[in-house]
This record gives structure tokens, C-alpha cells and sequence, in this order.
């Protein structure tokens, strides 16, 4: 052991300490030593040279704790040391000749925590390296076992704010365990619950998010996750989730292999990403951008308004039908309303439109539509059409 080792030596006997500082010299050990006389001073010694330590760097390796001392003993020391909960090695040394009741203070004191007992008789270079490296040795793993787990503890607490805080869908897929870990807010973007993954959790496949996806957006999210287990590219694809919750939802999703020794991936992970808002304004710019062009491309208004109208189909509904008011009392009240441009998904539909219009027409007094709006100067919008609504306004 090339390490220096930082030594505490409990012994009142100014010649057997002596003795064991020269054991150590002469079998090689490197120490760093010092001396208490009584259990009072040992207790403050360990107290101050412990109360300073950390996990990463102690302050003491190891006591050599003779039994006898001239204010107590060393069971009633080693019980102390470790009620105080701290776990640095203690070799207890005795002078006891019996060996009978050598045998039964060993047990005690390796009961109460001791890490060896030696008899002073034994005390030998070899002895005394062998049972101090033994203890140092074992001391020292546990120690940096324990660093090692607060670290890992406080990696996964960053690991934890991070996902909490973060607004992402987080996927986690262990290729050798077949298992898959996601946050809420993958469960919250995917419509997904956790009944669903659980059943495929020992057993995971992308097929199961392959069957939320559209036709259209398929085969090109396949390849992309095909390429991605095949060839260990990074994963980066955009995507529509249909009906999510109602509505559809455009979603990014990115990710990165983690490979073996060998080259082989054995963990994929990465986030998914809800981008409808940002994909919604891109949308609002590109209609507006596009309507202002229909609106300054020709100085005639039907030819203007039809344009308009097949503008806003299938964008935002499957039908769109442009009205004017055609004239007014002396009320301000509308006449009557004249239709100018109708859109349908469906053209051959367009001229069933026009049709309803012809034969009820709107006449003012609705509580809803044309007549409504002119009144009340707000907007009418029905996000659902109820088959009650269907019936008032038949």
C-alpha cells in the first residue's frame, strides 16, 4: 500500500507505542501518525479530524486502539465511535494474557464494530501490515462505493429536474432489456397512456407509434427510425399525430444511439417535440402572405373574392361561402344579403350551396350566422355543430 495512510494511535504506554510505530516502520507502511493517551483525548482527536472530512477526502484511515486505557476501554470507545456513526477501521491491541477471555473481548468488540483484534504478543511488521492494509483497503472501497453512489444519486436528481422541467417528451429504449422508459409529457403528446406502453414493456417496438401516425407521414417516418437502428444515425424527423386530443398535433422527434465496445447500439434515446404553435403561426404568415397576394393580384372584386374563397378551402374548413349586404334601412338594418363566391373540398357540391342560399335565405333575424353578427358587431363561431343547433336552426 504506496498510499500514506493518516494513523491514530490510542496507547498510554509510552514504550508500546513506540514498539508499534517501529512494527509499522519496519514492515514498510507509510503513515502519517497520531497520539492519544487516554480515551478523552482519542475522543477529540476523532471528533475534530472526522467532523472536517467529506466522502471525496477523510482526514483518518485508520485507529490502533489499546484496550486497557487509564479512563475506560476500548468496547466502550468502539461503541461510541460507531453510535457516532463514524465508520473509519478500528484495530483493537490488548494485553491480555488469557486467551480465553482474549476470545471473548474479540467477539465484543467485533460485534460493536471493530474491524480486528490483535494481542500485543502478536504484534509482528507482517501482523500488523496485513490486518491495517486489510482495513485501510476495505474502508477506502466503501468510501469511494459511496462516493460513486452520491454521484449517481445526484445525476439522477439533475436527470429528474431536467425531465420535470422540461417541456419535451422524453423516450428512453433499452435494446437489450426491450424495455422502454417515457416521461409524462411523452404520455401528454402522444395521446398515449402508460396502460398502453406498459403492455409492450418488456417487449417494445416502434410499431406501436407507427399506428398513430397518417399515411402520408408513414414511410417517411419508417425510414427515418429504419436508418436510425440500422445505420446509428441520429434520429431527426417531423411528423402530424392526428387527432390528438381532439386536434392534430405536428411533433418533432429526435434521438441518438449509445453503441457498445463493439460498435453495437445497445440504448436509444432521445425527445419528442410539440411544435403545432410554432407550425400554426408559420401557417397564419403563409395564409396572410398568400391572401394579400389574391388580394392585390386583380382589380375585380368577383374575380378577387373567388380566389379568396378557394383560399381558405381545405385550410381551415371543408366549405367557405363569401356574403355581402346588398343594402340597408333607415334603421342601418340589412335588406337583404347577397352571396358573391362559394368554395367547396368537394366542387360538386359547391352548386348545392348555392342552392340553400336561393331557397332560404337569411333574413336578418337569426340568432345566428349574418343576422347575428350585423347585430351584435361580434363574431359567431360554433366549434361543434350540435344536432340541437342542426334543429333550431332548421
Amino acid at each position: 500500500m504506496d498510499e500514506i495512510i493518516r494513523l491514530l494511535i490510542v496507547e498510554d504506554d509510552e514504550v508500546n507505542c513506540k514498539a508499534i510505530i517501529k512494527a509499522l516502520n519496519r514492515g514498510g507502511i507509510p503513515v502519517k501518525i497520531a497520539v492519544a493517551v487516554d480515551s478523552k483525548s482519542a475522543r477529540s482527536i476523532i471528533a475534530s479530524r472526522c467532523a472536517n472530512s467529506t466522502l471525496t477526502q477523510g482526514s483518518l484511515d485508520c485507529i490502533l486502539l489499546d484496550y486497557n486505557l487509564p479512563d475506560g476501554d476500548g468496547l466502550t470507545l468502539v461503541k461510541e465511535i460507531r453510535d457516532a456513526g463514524i465508520e473509519v477501521p478500528v484495530i483493537v491491541l490488548s494485553d491480555q494474557g488469557n486467551e480465553q477471555i482474549n476470545d471473548q473481548i474479540a467477539v465484543e468488540l467485533m460485534k460493536s464494530g471493530a474491524s480486528d483484534y490483535l494481542t500485543k504478543s502478536q504484534i509482528s511488521p507482517e501482523n500488523l501490515l496485513r490486518s491495517l492494509s486489510n482495513a485501510v483497503r476495505l474502508y477506502r472501497a466503501e468510501r469511494e462505493a459511496a462516493v460513486a453512489h452520491q454521484r449517481l444519486k445526484e445525476s439522477e436528481e439533475r436527470y429528474r429536474l431536467v425531465l420535470e422541467g422540461s417541456n419535451d417528451g422524453i423516450w428512453d429504449w433499452n435494446l437489450m432489456t426491450k424495455q422502454l422508459y417515457c416521461n409524462d409529457r411523452f404520455y401528454e403528446i402522444t395521446g398515449l397512456s402508460p396502460e398502453q406502453i406498459g403492455k409492450y414493456h418488456h417487449n417494445f417496438s416502434p410499431d406501436l407509434l407507427f399506428k398513430l401516425l397518417n399515411c402520408s407521414d408513414l414511410l417517411k417516418v419508417t425510414k427515418a427510425v429504419a436508418s436510425y437502428q440500422q445505420d446509428y444515425l441520429e434520429l431527426d424527423v417531423e411528423f402530424n399525430l392526428p387527432c390528438a386530443f381532439g386536434e392534430d398535433r405536428y411533433c418533432t422527434a429526435r434521438g441518438k444511439a449509445q453503441l457498445n465496445d463493439q460498435g453495437v447500439p445497445f440504448r436509444m434515446s432521445g425527445v419528442i417535440t410539440d411544435i403545432t404553435q410554432q407550425k400554426r403561426a408559420e401557417e397564419s404568415q403563409r395564409f396572410l402572405a398568400e391572401a394579400s397576394a389574391v388580394l392585390s393580384a386583380s382589380l375585380d372584386y368577383q374575380t378577387t373574392l373567388d380566389n379568396l374563397v378557394q383560399l381558405v378551402i381545405p385550410r381551415f374548413a371543408d366549405w367557405c361561402a363569401i356574403d355581402v349586404v346588398s343594402g340597408v334601412d333607415s334603421y342601418d338594418t340589412p335588406q337583404s344579403y347577397q352571396r358573391l363566391a362559394v368554395a367547396h373540398v368537394n366542387p360538386k357540391q359547391e352548386e348545392l350551396i348555392w342552392e340553400l342560399h336561393r331557397c332560404y335565405p337569411p333574413q336578418g333575424d337569426e340568432d345566428y350566422g349574418n343576422g347575428k353578427v350585423l347585430r351584435t358587431g361580434c363574431t359567431d363561431t360554433y366549434f361543434e355543430v350540435s344536432d340541437q343547433f342542426l334543429s333550431a336552426a332548421a
